[in-house]
Formats: structure tokens, sequence, C-alpha cells
């Protein structure tokens, strides 16, 4: 599938230096990230939903100190 995507100057210089250096095609590069950010997002979903479960449960204080070091971890990614 093609897309056309707009993106600024500095970006697009980083993208091809970082292909260059890691010998790979801007679009391999690209896709890559794009799978990265998708799974880490849906990884986030699932921690939020997790975390709505819990809020309605009693649980240890260890794993919810955990599970919201897991979010914070998640959040910090985005």
């Amino acid at each position: 599938m093609r897309i056309t995507v707009h993106l600024p100057e500095s970006l697009e210089k980083d993208i091809k230096t970082v292909s260059q250096n890691e010998k790979t095609s801007v679009s391999s590069l690209v896709t890559k990230a794009v799978n990265f950010y998708l799974k880490e997002k849906h990884k986030k979903e699932k921690i939020n939903m997790f975390l709505d479960l819990i809020n309605k449960n009693i649980v240890s204080d260890d794993a919810e100190e955990e599970i919201e070091k897991e979010r914070i971890d998640c959040d910090s990614r985005f």
C-alpha cells in the first residue's frame, strides 16, 4: 500500500540519516516505527483497561504499585 505523508524537513532529514546508518530503506524504517507505535498504544490501552478493572476490585498494595509503575512507563513513551 502506498500512503503519502507530509513531514517537517528536520524529521525527514533524521529519518533519512537513520535509514542510511541502519542500511535500510526509509519505507522499512517508517513501517517499523509505525508498528512500534501501534503496539505500544495497544499495550497502553490494555494496561489502562486492566487498571480500570482493578479499581473495581481490591488488590494488594504491592500489585497496584507495580501496575502503576508500568502505566507511568507506558505514558512516558508517548
